[in-house]
């Protein structure tokens, strides 16, 4: 499974600069040997200096929720926040709104970050009144209002807020909602500086590092770069983990620090090591792709797991992917069905997609066509429109859902015009010729109405410029499959190197596409073809097998068809199959194996309509074995 490294760095890095906007105690006693101690300056502790005895047990309980956040063990900090938000105390629903705001252990639900920030509000947090303040400023699951955005940082910072304080500078400095006046945005950033010096130099490891970094900034004080890494550094070699973020993503950057792969790497290690799940990640791509450390897929599962385990639904989504598709590691689709399925429930919108997939197919977990629907559905609502074919394709087949092909139809379009040129893209536009085929007049009617067709029996109805994409979204009449061949020889010459997927569903639609055309032998050539690449499916031993049959090859025909039963054996119309080309052959002993097709083929699915007729010509209605 191939990544881009760097894109992913940047990715986390992030999803980090995120996290450092939350004051946290950092973990403490964590050592280096990477010459970034600086001048052999102790450890500092990453506790405050006033006694635990002094806090009431509301208040220690909330020190370990903050901690507990700050090392990335999510599920404690969730449990012992909402246990005191329960209680009212109001430091707790600023916390908690991390949590929905960023998808931490529960579903994104961003309508809830702004209930439980407006509580704390309503309760005299300034912390609170901070982050909603900075909300209204930005407009950021709020509507953008700077008389609210102003009212609020101006409570919090009365309250010496040093977040509010910062945040009410940069609206006088940008003159967002009041006349613009860099003189005092100059002097709340002068006592923000002040006010996080003062709580450094009593031992708070994250006033620390904001101090250094507002000495490489130069706000509120005069500029001195290296004292400012210096002390992120001191923060770091004490345990801040917000200080190794920090110091992790320079090395890789190159900007204030000398771009060093081998430093950058020995910080997301300690990371990694205290718990940072967006640290365990970045080492889980690197050692995907072998960049700055050793390959090695196993290794790569073990952080995620990890990650995931603290509430990292990202963790768990690129988990799911790797067991489903790993080469080194052991496929394991249950696994992966129960990472998936729990970064869908925690509203990571590529894992809603993943599992209503698997759910679809039946890969890991039982098949379930009336969940995959929903959670494909989930997944369109929240902008996922390239889910429109998988709908589409089960209103297309009553998969879950009540047949209805011009329902189908309409996601097919939606589909072709946003899906990338390539063989999903060619079987969308293949499904969507098939619903045509599968319309009432009635519907024709409505569609043409709506502007959804044009000559359905005229052959092309769409056209673009004659390029792949056109060769994909051509549209083929009913009667005229032989149109489809020349699009997709085309989509063969423009695949790209290694496109093995691709070219194995191309070569099987221009087979099938062969086959309603009645050539049947450049149909089994394209299905030789495509089943060489190894990525064979039972409905392609099928589809070879009925070109088989048409050739009079019964043998082969019927070998073809055990292979497709092999596979799938709860397909009726496969043991179908396979019972006429026994008949075919005309030995005795084949002609009872097709009898007991047959039967086999009734007691999988005796309702079957389109087969109903043949159960009862053979009278399996009447009689029993």
């Amino acid at each position: 499974m191939p990544f881009q490294a760097c894109r992913w760095f940047g990715v986390f890095s992030r999803f980090r600069m995120v996290c450092a906007g939350f004051g946290l105690l950092a973990l403490a006693g964590c050592q280096t040997g990477s010459g970034d101690t600086v001048g052999g300056a102790p450890a500092v502790s990453a506790a405050r200096p006033s006694p635990a005895t002094a806090l009431s047990p509301d208040q220690q309980s909330f020190e370990r929720a903050r901690q507990a956040f700050g090392s990335g063990d999510y599920k404690t900090s969730f449990r012992l926040a909402t246990d005191l938000a329960a209680k009212g105390f109001g430091p707790a629903y600023n916390l908690l709104h991390f949590f929905y705001a960023r998808g931490y252990v529960v579903e994104i639900d961003r309508q809830k970050a702004v209930e439980w920030l407006k509580k704390g509000v309503a309760a005299g947090d300034d912390k609170a009144e901070g982050s909603l303040g900075n909300w209204y400023r930005l407009g950021t699951n709020v509507e953008k209002d700077y008389d609210k955005a102003l009212e609020l940082l101006r409570r919090s910072a009365a309250k010496g807020n040093a977040v509010g304080k910062s945040r009410l500078a940069t609206m006088y400095r940008l003159g967002q909602g009041v006349a613009k006046d860099v003189s005092k945005a100059r002097a709340l950033e002068r006592e923000v500086y002040e006010q996080i010096r003062t709580e450094a130099e009593s031992g708070d490891l994250q006033a620390l590092y904001r101090q250094g970094l507002y000495l490489v900034s130069g706000r509120g004080t005069p500029r001195d770069r290296d004292a400012g890494i210096a002390a992120v550094k001191r923060a770091a070699n004490g345990g801040s983990m917000f200080a190794m973020s920090w110091l992790a993503r320079q090395y890789f950057r190159g900007r204030i620090l000398p771009r060093d792969p081998e430093r950058e790497v020995f910080w997301h290690r300690k990371l990694a090591a205290a718990g940072s799940p967006s640290a365990q990640m970045n080492l889980a791509f690197r050692h995907m792709t072998g960049s700055g450390v050793e390959k090695d897929e196993n290794r790569a599962a073990e952080l995620m797991r990890s990650a995931a385990n603290q509430g990292l639904r990202v963790a768990a989504h690129r988990l799911s992917r790797l067991l489903l598709t790993g080469k080194e590691i052991r496929r394991d689709p249950v696994e992966a069905a129960f990472w998936s399925r729990r970064s869908a429930e925690r509203g990571y919108i590529p894992s809603m997609v993943v599992y209503a997939y698997l759910l679809e197919t039946g890969t890991g977990i039982a098949r379930d066509f009336a969940a995959a629907r929903s959670w494909y559905e989930k997944a369109l609502a929240k902008g996922r429109r390239d889910v429109n074919d998988r709908l589409g394709r089960l209103y297309l087949y009553g998969n879950g859902v009540a047949q209805d092909p011009a329902r189908a139809l309409r996601y097919f379009e939606e589909s072709l015009k946003v899906l990338r040129p390539g063989a999903r893209k060619v079987r969308a536009a293949w499904l969507r010729e098939v619903a045509i085929t599968r319309l009432t007049p009635e519907q024709v009617t409505d569609l043409k109405a709506d502007g959804f067709l044009g000559d359905v029996s005229g052959g092309s109805i769409g056209k673009e410029s004659s390029n792949l994409t056109a060769a994909v979204i051509e549209r083929l009449s009913q009667d005229a499959p032989e149109k489809l061949v020349p699009l997709l020889s085309d989509t063969l010459k423009h695949l790209a190197p290694g496109s093995k997927a691709t070219k194995h569903t191309t070569l099987m639609l221009r087979s099938v596409a062969h086959y309603r055309a009645g050539r049947y032998r450049e149909a089994l050539a394209d299905a030789d073809s495509g089943m060489s690449l190894g990525l064979t499916r039972a409905v392609d031993f099928a589809h070879r097998g009925s070109i088989h049959f048409k050739l009079e090859n019964y043998a082969d025909a019927r070998s073809d068809f055990t292979s497709a039963i092999r596979l799938k054996p709860d397909r009726a119309d496969y043991y179908v199959s396979r019972a006429f080309a026994q008949i075919r052959t005309k030995k005795r002993d084949n002609l009872i194996a097709g009898f007991l097709d047959f039967r086999k083929a009734f007691d999988l699915d005796p309702a079957n309509q389109k087969l109903r007729p043949l159960f009862d010509r053979l009278g399996f209605f009447k009689t029993s074995i």
